[in-house]
């Protein structure tokens, strides 16, 4: 508490099973946090309404936000809607898919912040494994970056129950955990004694074994003890912990009937209940109710305050239980209704509904698919899930049944849901005659397709829809059309099927008529596999990223990545890695890194381009670990590119395992499979090659073009897989085949006028052919790339023109361009470049210093980003945050500085780096 009225913020979790103690800790924390100058949100998970999407963000934050509408300044107003406040002209527009709930979270995030920025704030959040999934992305976002804010977050939950959010806001660094233990036995004597002071030594003995010291379980005990008059120890020996349960039913069963209905109207109603509401649930008027409440007050059922709340969450369930299922599913019904009539957040009415028995109630089918397009709406798809199964159990009308489906659909990919997703979405498109439904099931059937490397029938699904679906909007079927381009890419047999199409839509895009996203994204890959010009392939790309907002979420799914590789083909690496790091961060703050593998991938390339080599091992290490979880067709792809950095990082035994690896061998074997296998036999040429096998190099390089022939990507800008099969054929004695696929790599690259593909076909020409020719090439190719972001083909560059000029006796230019070499293979991590850049130096006559190992020059590029964030004293978590890689990266990054700087720990390095 101290450290968060200054700042930093912190965290703390309590954990423990169920009865140990959290609450009434959390209870403490509360008023100290009060005492302390702090304003206190409080917020508890029910059991019973953790499908409530934002239900615990909502209760931190809506009387809050209500009192402070200032607080919705600049970011924070994204969480208007969640919170639902109307900040009038200010309150944004709903985005739509995955980006409302990063939009929701990080609001969240800019509210708390604001609210903090007037006074310190405590967030006290009990029974946290029963929040929402929404509200724990927001805790697990809001946990990663309290450095700056003054703010305490408290949460109690119960130890992991299998959901990774609970768990992963719980495995926060630098967080506080503390576990309550159970009683010992002297403790649990002195509780007993105090309900039951003449309990003798044996009895107490027996209810400590009896509850295992839990303090809920020895206080009910207890009271048990007290309402039977005492008992000995042989009897305590079998009352254990449900037995305990049982006799909260036995206290509540002894009360009169009104009190009895007023604690099962409550139960169904949940925490924080009006006394009426749970009167009129119990058919009681308003005396009746407030007698009824004072005495499951005094029996101990609920506590002694208004609105009512069980004690704990164990005794609601007890309540709840002794209600029979046909009346809890009425009662639920008529807690709906009245919740409805006073016009109760969505949530609330959800949750009530959720527990009533399908009757073919048009009301509650109505208000389940409302409730669900509006969690949907803000970002809560597990919520909408739930309102959308139910609302289908109702069922719905015949002519919205379709609809439902759909959305449902949607909904169930969006969580990647993925079997039940298939089948509702089939079933919405079989059964609709609305061509709008029809095409929207189709566009989300066909990703899924397309993901699972079934792309053929992905694109014959989409191609059947568009027949069947005469008169439909211009816009949706545009994006069918783009959606068949690109998922026809994935496979070179489906691509060639689909040309006719492809070609049409480039008509249609060549003469400047309305197109959306998805067009624009295949046909500027079209261009770019086809190696036309790399002007046009950037210019489409970015018009298709400026129209994402007016895109549907499968869409996005596929214009981030495709038009970002397009970018990154054409050496236009500043605009990808603006996309991509705002697509990743996106992803942060909704919690979906998962579905987010391609994103990873293509940041991984563009980072292996630039020459930034620590952070494209990084990328690629955790892109690899992502696409075997869920996007299994890029596997092989990755591998090539996580291959290619390990190579040049000099560690090609990590390289070879890496591309044997399951999933990866096993397609570059077979690499007609997939158009991302015949990466991984690029890459596994490559290896071969450096590996000094020539002859299976070839093999590898050749097959890679006949593959992307037939595919029809003739574009070296995308795979060089010319000029490597020319090297390992000059050393084989082929010159005359080496040099033709030389001459015709630099001619494509320099149709496509890219400089990356252009200096590499260069630098490779004056490798086969040597001579003065050779210099002339390298220096061509020195020029071309002087103003490209591709620093690593630079360096390779330059070290090869070094090397020339000091084979033909140009010793001092040599050593100038050696000296520029060094610099950048340093600058970009490039392990075997540098060496052989320094071993040429050393012929030269000079005396190169060699790359530091020690001293701040010492560090690479990543490891001085990293420790210079350290050194302010940021956290792993927030440095891992504010760069988008994994923590693993910044404890590798970190204990690489502190070797190469000589100091023990981050309190040093302010020191450190600023030494000589």
């Amino acid at each position: 508490m101290r450290d968060a009225t200054q700042g930093p913020g912190r965290l703390l979790v309590l954990r423990g099973v169920a009865g140990i103690g959290k609450t009434a800790l959390l209870r403490v924390a509360r008023e100290r946090a009060a005492e302390a100058g702090l304003h206190v949100l409080r917020a508890r998970g029910a059991e019973f309404e953790r499908e409530a999407g934002f239900g615990v963000a909502r209760q931190l934050f809506e009387h809050a936000a209500r009192d402070a509408v200032d607080a919705f300044a600049g970011q924070a107003r994204l969480a208007a809607g969640v919170l639902g406040a109307d900040l009038g002209p200010r309150t944004p527009a709903p985005a739509a898919g995955r980006q409302a709930l990063a939009d929701a979270v990080h609001g969240l995030y800019w509210l708390t912040a604001n609210l903090a920025a007037r006074q310190p704030v405590a967030l006290v959040v009990d029974d946290a494994h029963w929040a929402d999934l929404p509200s724990l992305r927001f805790l697990a976002y809001l946990a990663g970056r309290l450095t700056d804010l003054r703010t305490l977050v408290v949460v109690a939950m119960r130890p992991p129950n299998g959901e990774p959010l609970a768990a992963a806001l719980a495995a926060t660094p630098d967080a506080v955990t503390l576990r309550p233990r159970a009683l010992s036995e002297q403790a649990t004597v002195r509780l007993l004694r105090h309900v039951v002071p003449d309990a003798d030594r044996e009895t107490c003995r027996a209810c400590h074994t009896a509850t295992g010291g839990n303090p809920f379980f020895v206080g009910e005990l207890a009271a048990t003890l007290r309402a039977g008059g005492g008992t000995v120890a042989a009897d305590v020996g079998a009352i254990v912990p449900p037995t305990v349960v049982d006799s909260i039913a036995g206290r509540i069963a002894a009360l009169s009937e009104p009190t009895r209905e007023l604690a099962r109207a409550a139960a169904v109603l949940g925490d924080e209940v009006l006394v009426r509401h749970a009167g009129a649930i119990a058919g009681l008027d308003g005396e009746a109710a407030a007698q009824a409440a004072d005495t499951l007050a005094a029996a101990g059922i609920v506590e002694a305050r208004r609105p009512l709340a069980f004690v704990h969450p164990i005794v609601r369930s007890a309540v709840y239980a002794d209600l029979p299922a046909g009346q809890r599913g009425l009662a639920h019904g008529r807690a709906a209704r009245l919740l409805a009539r006073e016009g109760a957040a969505p949530e609330r009415i959800a949750a009530q509904l959720v527990g009533t028995e399908p009757r073919g109630d048009r009301w509650t089918c109505e208000q389940l698919v409302r409730i669900g397009r509006l969690e949907f709406a803000r970002g809560a798809h597990e919520a909408a899930v739930t309102a959308f199964r139910r609302a289908l159990d109702e069922p719905p009308a015949a002519a919205q049944h379709a609809a439902l489906l759909l959305e449902l659909g949607t909904a169930e990919m969006l969580t990647l849901q993925v079997e039940p997703a298939v089948e509702h979405l089939r079933g919405a498109l079989e059964t609709t005659r609305d061509p709008s439904v029809r095409l929207r099931a189709g566009l989300l059937l066909g990703a899924q397709l397309g993901a699972a490397s079934r792309s053929a029938e992905g694109v014959e699904l989409l191609e059947r829809a568009l027949l069947d679906s005469p008169g439909a909007d211009a816009s949706l079927i545009g994006e069918v059309e783009g959606q068949i381009g690109n998922i026809a890419r994935l496979h070179p047999a489906t691509r060639r099927r689909v040309a006719d199409h492809s070609a049409r839509l480039r008509s249609r895009v060549d003469a400047g008529g309305p197109v959306g996203a998805a067009e624009l994204t295949a046909v500027a890959a079209d261009m770019a596999m086809a190696g036309e010009s790399a002007e046009r392939t950037a210019e489409l790309s970015l018009r298709a990223l400026a129209k994402l907002p007016d895109s549907s979420v499968v869409a996005a799914d596929y214009v981030v990545p495709q038009a970002a590789r397009c970018l990154i083909i054409a050496d236009r690496l500043d605009d990808a890695e603006a996309v991509l790091d705002a697509s990743i961060s996106a992803a942060a703050a909704h919690g979906a890194d998962y579905e987010r593998s391609p994103v990873w991938a293509m940041r991984t390339e563009m980072l292996l381009r630039r020459g930034a080599l620590g952070r494209a091992e990084s990328d690629g290490r955790w892109a690899l670990v992502l696409a075997r979880r869920a996007w299994s067709v890029g596997v092989p792809a990755i591998a090539a590119l996580l291959a290619e950095v390990l190579l040049e990082r000099d560690q090609p035994d990590q390289a070879r395992e890496v591309l044997e690896s399951p999933g990866v061998a096993s397609h570059a074997g077979d690499p007609s499979a997939t158009y991302t296998a015949i990466m991984a036999l690029h890459a596994r040429g490559g290896l071969r090659l450096a590996d000094g096998d020539p002859g299976a190099a070839a093999a590898d390089l050749l097959a890679c073009g006949r593959l992307l022939e037939e595919a029809g990507e003739p574009n070296p800008a995308i795979v060089d897989w010319r000029s490597r099969a020319a090297l390992a054929l000059a050393e084989l004695g082929d010159i005359p085949r080496a040099s033709s696929l030389l001459e015709e790599e630099l001619t494509l690259a320099t149709r496509f006028g890219a400089p990356r593909a252009i200096g590499l076909a260069l630098r490779a020409r004056a490798a086969v052919h040597g001579g003065d020719g050779a210099i002339a090439d390298l220096e061509q190719a020195a020029r071309i790339l002087e103003g490209s972001p591709a620093q690593l083909a630079r360096a390779h560059v330059l070290g090869d023109l070094g090397a020339a000029l000091l084979v033909h006796g140009r010793r001092a230019e040599a050593r100038e361009v050696l000296h520029d070499a060094a610099e950048l293979a340093h600058r970009c991590e490039a392990t075997v470049l540098g060496e052989r850049v320094l071993a040429a130096l050393r012929r030269s006559g000079a005396r190169p210093r060699r790359v530091m190992r020690t001293g701040p020059e010492a560090l690479t590029p990543a490891e001085r980003r990293v420790a210079a964030l350290a050194a302010t004293g940021m956290a792993n978590h927030d440095i891992a945050t504010e760069l988008v890689v994994t923590p693993r990266t910044v404890e590798f990054h970190l204990s690489a500085t502190y070797r190469k700087l000589g100091v023990s720990g981050r309190r040093d390095l302010p020191a450190a780096l600023a030494s000589p």
